[in-house]
């Protein structure tokens, strides 16, 4: 089977009692942080760009697409308990040396995520504008607001892939296929913007659609090259079969993964009250605040960075039976982040 992935060496004493979870916590650390920050770099610099050239459209498109993306992580709660489930069952697997459960759980994973993105798909594709109204914008900007939702909704799938997928091979230690990949759906996205945005180079002319239809493309991209991996067995986590799927697993899964799916409930629930507070002071002051939150994004990137680490190393410390090895490596990242 594969090696544990970049943090451990199993090592035996002297009359083969024990086993012993050896790290190198501070290179470990970084060399599962720095992907993940520079990833989460460039996917904020896409998204100042992508707000940039929705800009010149005016301060109402602005203030759609910011209501659009809002929703959009709102209605992503539940995905991201599923995620937050793979990340700790996968890691800990993977750290016991179970690699064929690290593999039963991330197909497990895939379709729970894919089954629950297409559920929440149903109500943006009937009612994305009765959806936008909840932030309280005038109906210029509502509208086209819920066009947004509505196209950018069509791809909850792909969404679903890269998340899920991703967040498996962050749980065996790689970090590094995400961010090639991340690279390449931040490339299309920014391509199709130029292009979808303004009907460039006989590409038609769609507005806020285009960037939509640009982030959901993006996302697509991502998403088949996953699978492309996944299912031609070169992901670092293994192809499992169809036994994979059993009610005990499923339950594990959602029990570890709700209260994260609740956290992030209760955070998008008070981003939109305050963005419906804004609102009341018109479409303007609105958009400003969109961009600002996305200008702001860049300060969150080197603790995300970090938490994926912290995730992967307290997991597969677990999974060893090592609760101090767990503590050290979470409080080591938590130093490395409010550090940097």
């Amino acid at each position: 089977g594969p090696s544990l992935p970049l943090i451990a060496l199993l090592m035996t004493d002297t009359d083969n009692k024990r086993i012993e979870f050896v790290d190198k916590p501070n290179l470990s650390i970084w060399e599962l942080a720095w992907p993940a920050i520079l990833n989460n770099l460039m996917f904020s610099v896409i998204g100042i760009v992508s707000i940039k050239i929705v800009g010149t459209l005016g301060a109402e498109a602005v203030a759609a697409v910011t209501t659009g993306h809002r929703i959009f992580w709102g209605l992503q709660a539940i995905l991201m308990a599923i995620s937050a489930g793979t990340t700790a069952m996968v890691a800990r697997a993977w750290g016991a040396g179970d690699y064929a459960e690290a593999a039963r759980v991330t197909r497990v994973s895939l379709w729970l995520s894919n089954v629950v993105s297409i559920i929440l798909m149903v109500p943006c594709l009937l009612f994305p504008v009765q959806i936008a109204r909840v932030f309280g914008l005038e109906d210029s900007p509502t509208l086209m607001a819920g066009e947004f939702i509505f196209y950018l909704s069509l791809f909850n799938l792909a969404f679903s892939v890269n998340m899920i997928l991703g967040a498996a091979l962050r749980a065996v230690g790689d970090t590094k296929t995400p961010l090639w990949i991340g690279a390449i759906t931040n490339v299309v996205n920014i391509v199709f913007i130029y292009l979808l945005v303004f009907g460039l180079y006989g590409f038609p002319e769609l507005g806020i659609v285009g960037a939509a239809i640009a982030n959901g493309l993006s996302l697509g991209v991502g998403g088949m090259i996953f699978l492309y991996l996944y299912y031609a067995r070169r992901m670092k986590v293994p192809l499992a079969g169809s036994d994979s799927f059993t009610k005990a697993r499923t339950r594990q899964l959602i029990h570890i993964g709700y209260p994260a799916g609740l956290e992030q409930f209760v955070f998008q629930i008070g981003f939109i009250a305050f963005l419906w507070l804004v609102a009341s002071f018109g479409t303007a002051p609105y958009a400003a605040y969109g961009i600002g939150l996305q200008v702001l994004s860049l300060s969150f990137v080197v603790g995300f960075g970090f938490s994926i680490a912290a995730a992967t190393l307290v997991g597969q410390h677990l999974g060893a039976d090592d609760p101090k090895g767990a503590v050290k490596s979470g409080w080591r990242a938590l130093v490395f982040a409010i550090a940097s």
